[in-house]
């Protein structure tokens, strides 16, 4: 019989370790070489986590020279900063890929995601991560006085009113959707003639920067991203966005993980984090850093509120 399987049948290891390491000796092994197998089986469960990503800027920036530094790719920072113990290894993917590896694993985790029905039957869940804002109105910020005068009582601007106040022509991202409420307002705006497409976001918003446009409906990271990454020393320095009547306030986003012992493990790691710092969190800051002072103030508001519950 061969040396390792006479070892593992032994009853003393012990002995077997004895015996083999006079033989590996004679031989020029290395005993920890032979029984690493053995070894490996008695430590700890394995902590690494696939952590899948996609490039969706600014929350995650996979390519080009700002790679690394959206906003939710310095909170996985923190936690991974926070939390040594748990291995986490980025793997950039499509959603659809993103969303397939959580749901079957195995120790596979993202974020940010909302969570559905569907989600939870393969996912578990933290607690909320980040409160971000839906979309909004985005205009040039020499704009903003005239959006001004359009609010409503809560702060928020009716899109029927946007038109009749002199702002024409939308731009708008070809084929996507931008939500129930505003997809169906759009459906009359464009019967009138009053849409601009263009193929992708970036476009759109250079547009609005050039005057080509009046205005877009966009995330305020987006619109915070594209003023600054995108745009050109001749175009407007910066876009201002304003809520949007019939919207949400803000929309809370979470880390989920394969429903797996890593997974539910993870997901207990970072819970624990989230814990220490209450309603507002040292991370908001890297959001806030991305959008406009409009929604910086109206992000505020919301978490204030819930530190006050």
């Amino acid at each position: 019989m061969p040396l390792s399987g006479e070892c593992m049948h032994r009853k003393n290891r012990d002995a077997a370790l004895r015996h083999a390491t006079a033989f590996c000796r004679a031989a020029g092994l290395s005993v920890a070489l032979l029984f690493s197998g053995a070894s490996h089986s008695e430590q700890a469960p394995d902590t690494t986590i696939q952590w899948y990503v996609m490039d969706y800027p600014p929350a995650y920036i996979v390519t080009g020279p700002q790679a690394g530094t959206g906003y939710q790719d310095r909170i996985l920072d923190y936690f991974a900063a926070q939390l040594p113990e748990l291995r986490i290894e980025r793997r950039p993917v499509a959603l659809a890929r993103l969303l397939s590896n959580v749901a079957h694993g195995p120790a596979a985790c993202a974020g940010a995601l909302g969570k559905t029905e569907e989600r939870e039957r393969s996912m578990v869940f933290s607690r909320p991560i980040i409160y971000s804002l839906p979309m909004r109105l985005v205009v040039n910020a020499t704009d903003a006085a005239r959006v001004e005068k359009l609010l409503d009582a809560k702060g928020q601007v009716p899109p029927e009113v946007i038109d009749p106040a002199g702002f024409k022509t939308a731009g708008l991202v070809q084929g996507r959707t931008y939500g129930s409420l505003l997809d169906s307002f759009l459906v009359g705006e464009r019967e009138k003639g009053n849409i601009s497409n263009a193929a992708r976001a970036e476009l759109v918003f250079r547009m609005l920067a050039r005057g080509r446009v009046d205005y877009s409906f966009g995330y305020p990271d987006e619109a915070g991203y594209y003023a600054r990454a995108e745009l050109t020393a001749g175009d407007a320095a910066a876009f201002k966005t304003f809520p949007i009547a019939g919207l949400p306030v803000a929309m809370p986003s979470y880390y989920a993980c394969t429903d797996d012992a890593a997974g539910r493990r993870m997901i207990e790691a970072i819970n624990g984090v989230i814990d220490r710092f209450g309603a507002v969190p040292p991370w908001t800051a890297f959001y806030l850093d991305w959008i406009d002072g409009n929604a910086r103030r109206d992000i505020e508001a919301v978490m204030q509120a819930a530190a006050t519950r």
